[in-house]
Protein backbone atom coordinates (compact mmCIF):
# COMPACT_ATOMS: atom_id res chain seq x y z
CA UNK A 1 0.00 0.00 0.00
CA UNK A 2 1.30 3.47 -0.84
CA UNK A 3 1.87 6.16 1.74
CA UNK A 4 1.22 9.81 0.98
CA UNK A 5 3.66 12.61 1.83
CA UNK A 6 1.74 13.39 5.01
CA UNK A 7 2.30 9.85 6.22
CA UNK A 8 -1.31 8.73 5.72
CA UNK A 9 -1.99 5.52 3.88
CA UNK A 10 -3.40 6.26 0.43
CA UNK A 11 -6.59 4.49 -0.51
CA UNK A 12 -6.30 1.64 -2.99
CA UNK A 13 -7.43 2.10 -6.57
CA UNK A 14 -10.96 0.85 -7.12
CA UNK A 15 -10.87 -2.21 -9.39
CA UNK A 16 -12.63 -2.09 -12.75
CA UNK A 17 -15.92 -3.96 -12.90
CA UNK A 18 -17.42 -4.93 -16.23
CA UNK A 19 -21.19 -5.19 -16.32
CA UNK A 20 -22.54 -6.65 -19.56
CA UNK A 21 -24.81 -4.01 -21.11
CA UNK A 22 -28.32 -4.78 -22.31
CA UNK A 23 -27.40 -3.50 -25.80
CA UNK A 24 -24.12 -2.42 -27.38
CA UNK A 25 -22.82 -1.62 -30.86
CA UNK A 26 -19.60 -2.80 -32.51
CA UNK A 27 -18.67 -2.15 -36.14
CA UNK A 28 -22.16 -0.93 -36.97
CA UNK A 29 -23.96 -3.98 -35.55
CA UNK A 30 -26.30 -3.74 -32.58
CA UNK A 31 -26.06 -6.61 -30.09
CA UNK A 32 -28.88 -7.49 -27.67
CA UNK A 33 -28.05 -9.40 -24.49
CA UNK A 34 -30.11 -12.50 -23.80
CA UNK A 35 -31.11 -13.57 -20.29
CA UNK A 36 -29.81 -17.11 -20.80
CA UNK A 37 -28.51 -19.54 -23.37
CA UNK A 38 -31.24 -20.82 -25.67
CA UNK A 39 -31.31 -24.21 -27.36
CA UNK A 40 -29.89 -22.78 -30.59
CA UNK A 41 -27.09 -21.07 -28.63
CA UNK A 42 -26.19 -24.34 -26.91
CA UNK A 43 -26.12 -26.13 -30.28
CA UNK A 44 -23.83 -23.46 -31.76
CA UNK A 45 -21.40 -23.67 -28.85
CA UNK A 46 -21.42 -27.47 -29.03
CA UNK A 47 -20.51 -27.23 -32.73
CA UNK A 48 -17.72 -24.76 -31.96
CA UNK A 49 -16.17 -26.96 -29.28
CA UNK A 50 -16.53 -30.10 -31.45
CA UNK A 51 -14.49 -28.32 -34.14
CA UNK A 52 -12.04 -26.92 -31.55
CA UNK A 53 -11.68 -29.59 -28.84
CA UNK A 54 -8.44 -28.07 -27.50
CA UNK A 55 -10.43 -25.04 -26.34
CA UNK A 56 -12.76 -27.00 -24.06
CA UNK A 57 -10.38 -26.90 -21.10
CA UNK A 58 -9.14 -23.38 -21.81
CA UNK A 59 -8.84 -21.36 -18.60
CA UNK A 60 -11.08 -18.56 -19.85
CA UNK A 61 -13.94 -20.82 -20.98
CA UNK A 62 -15.24 -21.32 -17.44
CA UNK A 63 -18.88 -20.96 -16.52
CA UNK A 64 -21.80 -19.86 -18.62
CA UNK A 65 -21.02 -17.16 -21.18
CA UNK A 66 -22.95 -13.94 -21.64
CA UNK A 67 -24.76 -14.29 -24.95
CA UNK A 68 -25.70 -11.55 -27.40
CA UNK A 69 -27.86 -11.87 -30.50
CA UNK A 70 -27.42 -9.68 -33.55
CA UNK A 71 -29.36 -9.57 -36.79
CA UNK A 72 -29.31 -12.43 -39.32
CA UNK A 73 -28.52 -15.20 -36.81
CA UNK A 74 -25.36 -13.54 -35.53
CA UNK A 75 -24.24 -14.54 -32.04
CA UNK A 76 -21.51 -13.46 -29.63
CA UNK A 77 -20.62 -15.50 -26.55
CA UNK A 78 -18.43 -13.74 -23.97
CA UNK A 79 -16.41 -15.16 -21.09
CA UNK A 80 -14.62 -12.63 -18.89
CA UNK A 81 -11.80 -13.62 -16.55
CA UNK A 82 -8.47 -12.31 -15.39
CA UNK A 83 -8.39 -9.91 -12.49
CA UNK A 84 -10.58 -6.96 -11.60
CA UNK A 85 -7.67 -4.63 -12.42
CA UNK A 86 -6.95 -6.31 -15.75
CA UNK A 87 -9.96 -8.17 -17.18
CA UNK A 88 -9.25 -10.66 -19.94
CA UNK A 89 -12.05 -11.75 -22.26
CA UNK A 90 -12.72 -14.23 -25.02
CA UNK A 91 -15.58 -14.15 -27.48
CA UNK A 92 -16.87 -16.83 -29.82
CA UNK A 93 -18.47 -14.90 -32.67
CA UNK A 94 -20.81 -16.71 -35.08
CA UNK A 95 -21.79 -15.12 -38.39
CA UNK A 96 -22.60 -16.41 -41.90
CA UNK A 97 -22.15 -20.04 -40.80
CA UNK A 98 -18.61 -19.49 -39.50
CA UNK A 99 -17.03 -19.10 -36.08
CA UNK A 100 -14.35 -16.60 -35.13
CA UNK A 101 -12.50 -16.48 -31.82
CA UNK A 102 -11.70 -13.01 -30.50
CA UNK A 103 -9.93 -12.04 -27.30
CA UNK A 104 -8.56 -9.02 -25.55
CA UNK A 105 -8.09 -7.01 -22.37
CA UNK A 106 -10.35 -4.44 -20.75
CA UNK A 107 -14.00 -3.92 -21.59
CA UNK A 108 -15.07 -6.00 -24.62
CA UNK A 109 -18.30 -4.04 -25.06
CA UNK A 110 -16.61 -0.79 -26.13
CA UNK A 111 -15.49 0.08 -29.64
CA UNK A 112 -11.73 0.37 -29.80
CA UNK A 113 -10.11 3.05 -31.99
Amino acid sequence: MATSCSGNVASEITPIEIHPPEVFKIDGTNWQREDSLGKSDTKLLSRYFEKNPSMIDGPLFKGVPTVYHGTKNRRRFYWIGGTAKEPIWVCVHFENGAFQLQDGYGNPYQNKP
